[in-house]
């Protein structure tokens, strides 16, 4: 999936996952650098699609 114009990295990344838990993708990690790391709201979204996977 390509970033629409407009869309930030953060957001695209986060479409990313929720788009990949949709179509049943379960990961155990997710690899990012600290760009991504200091936004608490990818990294809450994170926390709990990793709990889901692991149910």
């Amino acid at each position: 999936m390509e970033r629409t114009p407009g869309q930030s990295k953060i957001d695209h990344a986060r479409e990313l996952i929720l788009e990949a838990r949709a179509n049943g993708i379960e990961f155990a990690c997710v690899a990012m650098d600290s760009f991504y790391g200091r936004d608490s709201t990818l990294r809450r979204l994170l926390e709990v699609a990793l709990a889901e996977g692991s149910q």
